[in-house]
């Protein structure tokens, strides 16, 4: 939208709802400018007005149009953001109903339960995904979980695993990295540290290693 033309926009939206309440189209620019003005204002009173009227935009969009699992993420996110966690569930639930087999869907969820403190919730989530559903995203995310709750050795073991799909990923081998030298397993952490030094020279914290 242009500057200046954000209202007019909103008021057509409005309108063609008032003629028909069903109408998705209206109701999707409607969401549309209310996420763009949550991005854009700072000021927290505004931004919760704002937040209110794309959860009302998108309770009517999950309601017309069901079945897209992405209308339900960006509604859980919604109320994620204004603490309606039980709401928020829910949708995430529904998400993953329809299409049980999204990595994307799976990571949402999987971030929200750790927000949440159940980091238990949070690795079932991920580990119920099919290997051929999977990147080394869930792999990295699974590590970063089992990080969480002092499991060092099930940590190794994910990001061993993401960097088998994705060799050159130097972020995953610095967090293997750590994880083997806390696990005192000097050698394999050196041998990371050596990678990791050679793929990035400029990596300081490699060279001392």
């Amino acid at each position: 939208f242009r500057t200046g033309r954000i209202r007019e926009a909103v008021v057509a939206a409005q309108d063609r709802i008032k003629q028909d309440p069903n109408d998705l189209e209206a109701h999707r620019l409607l969401a549309d400018v209310y996420l763009r003005s949550l991005g854009d204002n700072s000021q927290q009173e505004v931004s919760g007005q704002m937040l209110k009227l794309a959860i009302g935009e998108f309770q009517k969009i999950v309601q017309l149009e069901p079945n897209n699992p992405e209308d339900h993420l960006m509604l859980a996110r919604l109320y994620a953001a204004d603490h309606q966690s039980p709401q928020a569930e829910e949708q995430l639930a529904a998400a993953r109903k329809i299409d049980p087999g999204s990595e994307e869907t799976a990571l949402i969820a999987s971030q929200f339960y750790t927000d949440m403190g159940d980091t238990k919730r949070a690795i079932d989530v991920l580990k119920a995904l099919s290997d051929d559903d999977q990147t080394s995203r869930t792999e990295s995310q699974l590590g970063k979980t089992y990080d969480q709750q002092k499991d060092v050795k099930n940590a190794i073991a994910a990001y061993k695993k993401a960097l088998d799909l994705e060799p050159d990923d130097l972020d995953i081998e610095r967090k293997l990295a750590a994880d083997l030298l806390a696990d005192n397993q000097t050698d394999q952490a050196l041998q990371a540290w050596k990678d990791i030094a050679q793929g990035d020279p400029s990596d300081a914290e490699a060279d001392l290693q």
